[in-house]
Parts: structure tokens; C-alpha cells; sequence
């Protein structure tokens, strides 16, 4: 019932948490949901830890299971939230970690031309994976500059990214196309982190070839950070719920602070 009424996932995100609802079926399948307590949630994450899931995943598991108690109080079904005592796992903090423009370069080149396209526009709009494939026509403004308006995107709250250069002329491409999609600026084509991925195992070394497609939000925080774009501003161009995800952006690396020290103190 949760799924079908209560459960604000795109679609993206269901087909991604697809496992873990299964596994979650198969934990608590068949039972009444007011027989399940805290003690018995606490033991199902425990088991995700033995079976060799990292903090990430099983706090996921206990973040959706959360939402659905939450909903199941609501709804009357429960007296009182079981999962509320469940406390989540301290996660290691990550940090970006922007492509370098060499990098950048070496995947554009191995890439057709409209995939470098899409690419571009992954870079220079910083939208999710979910965002960029469900964006419409009806969502894209040219007027002026041009504008993309996102829509129930992660945090559930719509938000404006202006276009730069480059992305208004691939998009004004597109849009003249002979053919057309027309709902979906990108459709199916938009979903080319497989083509990517496999170009990045080809061109990029070791260790620079995984979490594709958050390296490219992070190049895009990055690169506005580096500029000196204020806090506010990046978190609302990137979606962030909260300032302190953006602050990490701003956390240079070693050469933003030597380059800090030399411009203010060596002349």
C-alpha cells in the first residue's frame, strides 16, 4: 500500500531500490505491520551488516523503512512509530570529487557527438540522474537566456537553472530536430550513464572510473565554488536541502589554499 499510495520515489528510484524493497518483502512479507517492533527492525539491519552491506546501504534500508511506519502511524494502522528509536549509523563524510578538466576532455573525445551533448549538459546544469531524463518541454523556457525549471526533483521542491551558452544551443538543437520527442527533451537518450561508464573504463585510470554520474554533480559544484559563487547560491542551483551538504564544496583542496595564501600575502 505504501508503494502505491504513500511513496513519493520517481521512477528512476524505484527501479534502483527495486532489491531492497524485494529484500524487504522477504523479511516482512505475509505479517501484519502492527507485529513488527523496533527490536525486529534493529535485527534486520544488523543482518544487512553481517551479509557485508556497507553503512550506506543499511542506513537506506532503515530510511525507507522509516518512511513507511511513518506513513503506517499516520494512516491509523499503528498506535505509535516503532522505527522512530532506530538510530542510523554514522557515515564516513564524503567529499567531492570533481573530474579534472584532462579527465573531462579525454570523455568528451571518446564520446559521439550527441552523447557529448548530453554530457555537456549533465556538466553545466548539475541536475540528477532522474531530473535530466524526466526533464519536458514544457519545463525548458528560451526566453532571454533560457531557463530549466526541475521538477519534483529529490528534495520534493522545484527549482531554476539557468542556462549557460552551451547547453541553450544544444537544447535549441534538439528542439529543432527533425524528430522531436514531444514531451521529453532527452527521452530514453537521456539516460547514457552505461555509454559513459563505458567510456570511462576506457579512457580514465583506476579509481577514476566509478560513481559517474555523482562526480559530474560534484564537477559542477566544484567549478561554482572555485569561481567564488556564493554558498546560497550553489545549493540552490544543485538542489541541496540544507546548506551544510554545500559546504563541502567550498572545503578546497590543497591548491585553492596555496593559491589563497600566494594571492594574499606574496604580492
Amino acid at each position: 500500500m505504501y508503494l502505491s499510495k504513500g511513496c513519493r520515489w520517481s521512477p528512476s528510484t524505484r527501479k534502483q531500490n527495486a532489491s531492497m524493497v524485494e529484500r524487504m518483502r522477504r523479511e516482512f512479507g505475509g505479517r501484519s505491520i502492527a507485529e513488527i517492533d523496533a527490536h525486529e527492525i534493529e535485527g534486520y539491519i544488523a543482518r544487512l551488516a553481517d551479509d557485508g552491506k556497507k553503512v550506506t546501504s543499511c542506513n537506506r534500508h532503515l530510511s525507507a523503512l522509516k518512511q513507511i511506519f511513518k506513513k503506517a502511524t499516520e494512516w491509523g494502522y499503528l498506535p505509535h512509530d516503532p522505527a522512530l528509536s532506530v538510530k542510523q549509523h554514522g557515515e564516513p563524510k564524503k567529499m567531492p570529487n570533481p573530474y579534472r578538466d584532462d579527465e573531462i576532455e579525454v570523455l568528451k573525445g571518446s564520446l559521439s557527438e550527441a552523447n557529448r551533448e548530453i554530457l555537456m549538459v549533465y556538466l553545466e546544469t548539475g541536475m540528477r540522474r532522474g531530473e535530466l531524463t524526466g526533464l519536458a518541454w514544457k519545463d525548458v523556457s528560451f526566453d532571454g537566456n533560457g531557463t530549466i525549471m526541475v521538477r519534483g526533483p529529490k528534495n520534493q521542491e522545484d527549482r531554476e537553472i539557468p542556462m549557460s551558452k552551451s547547453v541553450r544551443e544544444i537544447l535549441l538543437k534538439r528542439k529543432s530536430a527533425p524528430v522531436v520527442d514531444l514531451n521529453y527533451v532527452f527521452g530514453s537518450s537521456g539516460d547514457i550513464l552505461q555509454v559513459l561508464r563505458r567510456a570511462a573504463s576506457q579512457c580514465l585510470e583506476a579509481g577514476r572510473r566509478d560513481r559517474l554520474q555523482h562526480r559530474l554533480r560534484d564537477t559542477f559544484g566544484t567549478k561554482l565554488a572555485d569561481s567564488g559563487i556564493p554558498l546560497d547560491r550553489i545549493q540552490t542551483l544543485m538542489g541541496h536541502k540544507t546548506v551544510a551538504m554545500t559546504r563541502k564544496y567550498v572545503q578546497t583542496r590543497e591548491q585553492g589554499l596555496r593559491d589563497a595564501i600566494a594571492s594574499t600575502f606574496n604580492g
